[in-house]
């Protein structure tokens, strides 16, 4: 199996952000384009409707994903982005179907079962409900706490 679109949810945090090495090295693995995905869990709103803190908080969350991308390109990995609004899983599986993701990789804060509780309600959301293979790491506790 090869891995020719991989999805990658990032929510600003570094838990979320600890998956990017296992990212960089099945990337590499396998010649990968990598999206990273940030979701606004919030209706998509209209530019000319927005205040100026909606404005900067976007521009924000842009500045955001493109210093990811710039990290993983610097290891040679393929790197898109997008930013989506609406409720964070939902909108990781509709990526995901709709840009044919081979996988999705994501952090979670799971305890060690697969309840909604320990697993994590967005990662337990995207592999239930979703079609493509879903890589979940737990990162390590002190990392968790940050």
């Amino acid at each position: 199996m090869t891995y020719e679109r991989i999805l990658v949810p990032l929510d600003g945090s570094q838990m979320a952000e600890y998956i990017l090495g296992q990212v960089t090295t099945m990337a590499t693995k396998f010649d990968s384009v990598v999206t990273i995905l940030h979701v606004v869990d919030a209706a998509t709103p209209r530019t000319e409707d927005m205040t100026p803190s909606q404005k900067s908080a976007q521009a924000d969350i842009a500045h955001y994903v493109e210093r990811v991308a710039e990290k993983l390109e610097k290891s040679d990995v393929s790197v898109e982005w997008h930013i989506s609004y609406g409720e964070p899983a939902s909108e990781i599986i509709r990526h995901a179907t709709t840009h044919d993701v081979d996988l999705v990789m994501m952090s979670t804060h799971g305890k060690g079962n697969a309840s909604e509780q320990e697993l994590g309600s967005v990662a337990l959301s995207v592999i239930s409900r979703g079609q493509a293979p879903v890589m979940a790491v737990k990162p390590p506790e002190d990392v968790m706490t940050r």
